[in-house]
């Protein structure tokens, strides 16, 4: 499947010495990407027969792992249009789900805090990444590894729907973290907090976990 079929089964096998071998037959499929697994089903199949296996991170928010992605903001109103859509493939859906949620978003006032910074304030979005893409390719931090022992955080302040606009076609070429107000950091751990629950997306999938 894609990253959440990935994140599914990882639930039960993070910790334990069973392998976890990802044919990327999902919609977004950035981990298997990052792992080096082909695009091609049959090129992928192959390699997960004959290739080897490398240990890699996880992180862990309330419980529950994530291998790719940590979102929260426009990024989970997004998801729900996505769910809500007939079509089920491909970074376009996610492009269109995106481009539709900045018209509607309303940014949330979060407190995000690592060893290393702390910011507070209205934020469009925010991102805990283990992986360079998410959302189908998109470079979120194109920085990021699987296996260098941290996770990447972006996060895109509110900058109103201009400002939303250019993030956004900026992140499309891993631009957006050259702007100004743009927060990239590489924690080992970190804290959201917001005076209103939000929902928190893992891996793509939508969860029942919120912010502190």
């Amino acid at each position: 499947g894609g990253d959440g079929t990935v994140h599914y089964a990882a639930a039960g096998l993070v910790g334990t010495e069973t392998e976890l071998a990802v044919l990327p037959v999902g919609t977004g499929n950035d981990i298997a990407a990052a792992l080096g697994v082909a695009s091609d089903t049959w090129t992928a199949a192959n390699q997960l027969v004959h290739g080897s296996t490398r240990r890699i991170d996880a992180g862990e928010v309330g419980g529950r792992v994530f291998l790719c992605v940590l979102g929260v903001g426009m990024d989970t109103e997004a998801l729900h249009v996505v769910h809500n859509s007939p079509l089920r493939r491909g970074r376009f859906l996610y492009t269109w789900a995106a481009l539709r949620t900045l018209f509607t978003y309303r940014p949330r006032v979060m407190r995000i805090t690592t060893p290393e910074l702390t910011h507070e304030g209205p934020v469009l979005f925010a991102a805990v990444t283990n992986t360079r893409t998410y959302a189908g390719g998109i470079p979120i931090a194109p920085a990021a590894q699987i296996a260098d022992g941290k996770l990447d955080l972006c996060v895109i302040p509110d900058g109103g729907l201009s400002g939303a606009l250019e993030a956004f076609a900026r992140a499309m070429g891993g631009q957006h973290v050259h702007m100004d107000g743009v927060i990239t950091s590489q924690p080992t751990q970190l804290r959201i907090e917001s005076d209103e629950p939000l929902p928190i997306t893992l891996d793509g999938e939508l969860t029942p976990l919120t912010t502190d």
